[in-house]
């Protein structure tokens, strides 16, 4: 969540410096909200699945990339349509880490547990903004910044492709919990 609340904050940012209007910079984030909404719903619904990691992997590089390509994004559609990418990566990220989460958990103290995650999670969109100023007001560059909000699903990407196949089994992650 960390690249996300660097890449909402400065992607209006990116916008009025290659002189798009306020209009456009409503359909960007707006489109953002919208695919967040759509994926969400596909992500949900692929995390029952036992290959599921695989997922969570892929959006990673969809990260990265889309990442990557906001650097040299100079126009409304590649603006858009690398922010469009970030966000369905981004979607699957924040599913899937409560999917885990949701797994992992003591059942006896969700509420609690879920709750530190999410506070944990969202505490991310305070600072990754936060440093994202700092860089931009010291380089005076925006690629920096866009970089540096990649760097999490960078870091992630190795972590999961360490560690998530082998607890795939190990605690159980490949079946859904099971109810009573």
């Amino acid at each position: 969540m960390c690249g996300f609340g660097i890449l909402s904050s400065f992607v209006p940012t990116k916008a009025q410096l290659i002189g798009l209007q306020a209009w456009h910079i409503g359909v960007i984030l707006s489109g953002g909200a919208l695919i967040f909404s759509f994926v969400s719903y596909i992500a949900g619904a692929l995390s029952n699945r036992p290959s599921h990691w695989k997922f969570a992997i892929a959006s990673q590089v969809v990260i990265v990339a889309s990442g990557i390509g906001l650097v040299w994004g100079n126009s409304f559609v590649a603006l858009s349509a690398c922010y469009w990418l970030f966000c369905v990566g981004e979607t699957i990220t924040y599913l899937l880490c409560f999917v885990y989460a949701a797994r992992i958990f003591d059942p006896r103290r969700m509420g609690a547990s879920m709750g530190a995650f999410d506070s944990a999670m969202d505490l991310s969109l305070f600072v990754g903004p936060l440093i994202a100023v700092s860089v931009f007001k010291s380089t005076g560059q925006i690629a920096p910044v866009f970089l540096i909000a990649v760097l999490p699903a960078v870091l992630a990407f190795f972590a999961t492709v360490a560690w998530l196949p082998g607890q795939v089994q190990a605690i159980g992650l490949a079946e859904p919990p099971e109810r009573s």
